[in-house]
């Protein structure tokens, strides 16, 4: 029933610790996400093979009893570094998306940030659609 019980929770606990890292890693970066991926998706295998030796000389030195509190202490600090992930501020508004309408002698454009449209004369409207600024 230990191992089970152990088992259980330890794989939960740590898929739940596996996902948000690796999500918040992807959202951070965007010029080379792909290399701090592969470092975050890294660490979570050698984190896998240090603590296998390290869990060994826990039971050795403090029973199995204090390994499993050590362990958990250790993890704990997952929670609090996990509790440190803050979402990113937008880096400078962007233009909105320019839709153009077709109308009489007035053209509609819809403005994508608020979901207003405005009427503008033809003469001032270009021919093509505008996507942040440019056509």
């Amino acid at each position: 029933l230990l191992y089970f019980t152990v088992g259980v929770c330890t794989g939960l606990g740590f898929g739940l610790i596996y996902l948000p890292a690796i999500v918040s890693v992807s959202m951070y970066f965007e010029k080379k996400r792909a290399f701090a991926t592969g470092i975050a998706v890294c660490g979570s295998g050698l984190g896998t093979f240090i603590m296998a030796p390290v869990t060994k000389g826990l039971i050795n030195q403090f029973g199995w009893k204090g390994a499993i509190g050590i362990t958990a202490g250790l993890i704990l600090n997952c929670a609090l570094f996990g509790a440190l992930f803050r979402p990113l501020q937008p880096k400078a508004p962007q233009k909105p998306v320019q839709l153009k309408l077709s109308g009489d002698d007035e053209e509609k454009i819809l403005l994508e940030k608020n979901g207003n449209y405005k009427e503008v004369k033809k003469s001032e409207v270009t021919p093509e659609i505008q996507v942040n600024g440019q056509a």
